[in-house]
């Protein structure tokens, strides 16, 4: 049982990353990422107690991101 739930922990790692990491990728602010999380503005899950943020949603809003400051410029 233990070794499946270190299994599943480790697909889900591999698919998502910390906060931390994932505020470097957006170049945003830690904080700030933590706001949009609880605001829902970005999906996140915890795993073994810390959120997460799945790859392709931060690829996602890179992009949106890149298209807004794109349309601003």
């Amino acid at each position: 049982m233990r070794a499946q739930r270190d299994t599943q922990d480790k697909i889900e790692s591999e698919d998502a990353v910390s906060v931390t990491r994932a505020a470097q990728f957006l170049g945003v602010r830690v904080g700030t990422l933590y706001a949009w999380i609880y605001r829902e503005k970005i999906p996140a899950f915890k795993l073994r107690g810390r959120w997460k943020v799945s790859r392709t949603c931060l690829e996602s809003a890179k992009r949106l991101q890149h298209g807004r400051s794109a349309k601003t410029a």
